[in-house]
């Protein structure tokens, strides 16, 4: 296997994580290590000087780090804002908790998306929106024909309808079900405009966390052709090991947890918004720190300006997000300048044992491994460093995996076993 890494960088990364301590750490995809200096500066900050909450001053700071993770994103200040939460299911859950849907709206998730992306559908269920599941090759059609997509129906349907349909029996006999002339027809125009106002979500990840595989980034620009569509692009595990450019691929949505990069802190994730598109969420609870003021006899109350102040509700978590811009910069310490190394240095890996494990045969001939993949890992713009995968006995059965976890752990080896979540994907191969 050649190799991406220099000797120098070999050498950092060596002195950089001996709290390894002899084991082989396999689960960068769920969670990035955090390295030695990394956590000495982190301390040596917190000895040093003692911070503030943002509430009170050192707001600098704060926004200081946003500019950073901007930066590193190659996004226009002047066009996206960043949100700091608890990672990217937070960011998930805030937009769809904001979303505007009607009975006109589209939730469009993709089939392979992390299960935190899919539970968005109940917020959209809850107000009569249609659910749609798309493949890679489903895209075409289903922009094209969008309204005629299935709508999933809840007890919450049946529930409205019955009683929809008792009301309409007791109108009928009052009289006042009866339509004059004419209404029908303005109540289609109306109907009609309301459609023309309604929003879609489509959500994708730009990277697999089941297999690795790296979706086409060009179908943001493709769904935002009608104005009616939104993006959600979950870049959670891609940008452990990629990334990504915000002056090229604009979603209108971005999730992100900080410590998928590079391991501390935890518990620390943005969501980063298009600021074109911040007037479309729709909030309703106000936490501290998010309104100019407040009444509490009366129901008044102001929202701050900027779209970080009215969705960081409460104070936030002011000491990791201190810690952010000490990730990116032990990083860059490491490897260089050139973060684009990351990527191709765990793609040569991921080929490398692709291709030794397609190798393994048992004594019969019949292969040892079963890997669940799209592509034979020969394009880094394709795959990610990602092998998913079932090993098989001599007579072609399953050997379960926590018999593999253990083999593995008594050789310390660090591996993630199960489905994890990710229980949509596994589906077709259970």
């Amino acid at each position: 296997m050649a190799g991406i890494y220099s000797d120098d960088v070999l050498r950092n990364i060596e002195k950089e994580f001996k709290h390894l301590d002899g084991s082989t750490y396999l689960d960068h995809a769920g969670s990035a290590l955090y390295s030695q200096s990394q956590i000495e500066r982190v301390m040596l900050e917190l000895q040093s000087r003692f911070s503030l909450n943002p509430h009170t001053g050192e707001e600098d700071r704060i926004d200081k780090t946003r500019k950073k993770v901007l930066e590193i994103l190659a996004a226009d200040q002047e066009e996206y804002s960043v949100v700091f939460n608890s990672g990217a299911t937070s960011g998930l859950k805030t937009i769809g908790e904001y979303f505007p849907w009607d009975i006109n709206s589209s939730f469009v998730v993709h089939a392979e998306s992390h299960t935190s992306s899919v539970g968005i559908r109940e917020y959209a269920l809850d107000k009569g929106s249609k659910i749609l599941v798309w493949e890679d090759q489903d895209l075409e059609g289903i922009l094209q024909n969008l309204d005629s997509g299935f709508k999933t129906e809840t007890t919450r349907d049946v529930q409205n309808k019955q009683e929809e349909a008792k009301e309409g029996e007791e109108e009928e006999g009052t009289g006042e079900g009866v339509k004059r002339e004419g209404e029908e027809e303005e109540g289609d125009e109306h109907e009609n405009q309301k459609a023309c106002n309604s929003k879609n979500l489509f959500c994708f990840p730009a990277m697999s966390n089941y297999n690795g595989f790296k979706f086409d980034l060009r179908w943001v620009e493709k769904i935002q052709e009608n104005p009616r569509n939104l993006v959600l692009l979950d870049t959670s595990c891609f940008l452990s090991t990629n990334t990504i450019d915000l002056s090229k691929v604009k979603p209108d949505f971005l999730v992100l947890s900080f410590y998928k990069l590079f391991g501390y802190p935890t518990g620390l994730g943005a969501l980063i918004i298009k600021k074109s598109s911040t007037a479309l969420l729709k909030k309703v609870y106000f936490g501290g720190g998010t309104v100019d003021m407040h009444t509490v006899r009366e129901n008044v109350h102001e929202t701050r300006a900027n779209i970080e102040e009215r969705l960081e509700d409460g104070t936030i978590h002011f000491l990791g997000v201190q810690a952010v811009e000490t990730g990116f910069l032990t990083i860059k310490n490491i490897i260089g300048e050139d973060f684009s190394l990351i990527s191709a240095h765990t793609f040569a890996l991921a080929q490398y044992t692709f291709n030794r494990l397609n190798r393994l045969v048992h004594w019969n001939g019949k292969p040892v491994v079963e890997i669940y993949s799209k592509t034979q890992y020969d394009d880094v713009n394709k795959q990610g460093g990602i092998i998913n995968f079932n090993l098989k006995d001599s007579r072609g059965n399953y050997i379960g995996y926590s018999v593999f976890k253990r083999v593995a752990e008594s050789e310390n080896v660090i591996v993630r076993t199960g489905c994890f979540c990710n229980t949509a994907s596994a589906v077709p191969v259970t």
